[in-house]
């Protein structure tokens, strides 16, 4: 995998003193994406305050649809959506998060219907969403300053929510 060297957000708007310690830079690592894409769910908590409960269920459901993509040789749509929902059990146990972790909905926001109906309409608020995310990284690389994101950005179109998850990155 790839690294980044970053100096960390400072928090507050204090004045630095002249004898101060210079700030350290720290490193985030990278790997690539087929390494990303076979992680287990329950790594994606690592490293947060509340673990995998807090991680966007869209990236399960990303990666629940990779996995078919790996097994059936093409992208699920929206007629493999019960296949995908009957084995949303066995994923959750072979991904180490407890049974019911993965809600039907989030399947049903990644690939059903009701999302293709929300892109007719809103496309321009995500391309506006997604743009200010793009630039805000290329600011990041520029300066070298804040952490990157890691590897995954996921922005739901029904509840116009993005966030950013670390898929098979160590901490």
């Amino acid at each position: 995998g790839a690294s980044f060297s970053y100096l960390p957000h400072k928090s507050g708007g204090k004045e630095v003193a002249d004898n101060a310690q210079p700030q350290q830079r720290e490193t985030a690592t990278f790997v690539p994406l087929r390494a990303a894409l076979s992680a287990p769910w329950s790594a994606m908590g690592d490293g947060r305050d509340g673990g995998v409960r807090r991680v966007n269920k869209l990236a399960a459901a990303y990666l629940l649809c990779a996995a078919f993509e790996r097994t059936n040789g093409r992208p699920p749509s929206a007629a493999d959506v019960p296949t995908l929902v009957e084995g949303v059990a066995a994923a959750e146990v072979a991904n180490g998060v407890k049974a019911g972790w993965l809600p039907v909905a989030a399947v049903e926001d990644f690939i059903g219907d009701a999302a293709a109906r929300v892109v007719r309409y809103e496309m321009p608020a995500v391309a506006a969403v997604v743009g200010g995310i793009l630039g805000q990284e290329l600011l990041r690389a520029v300066t070298g300053k804040g952490e990157p994101v890691r590897n995954a950005f996921f922005f739901s179109m029904t509840n116009s929510q993005g966030t950013i998850e670390n898929l098979g990155c160590p901490r």
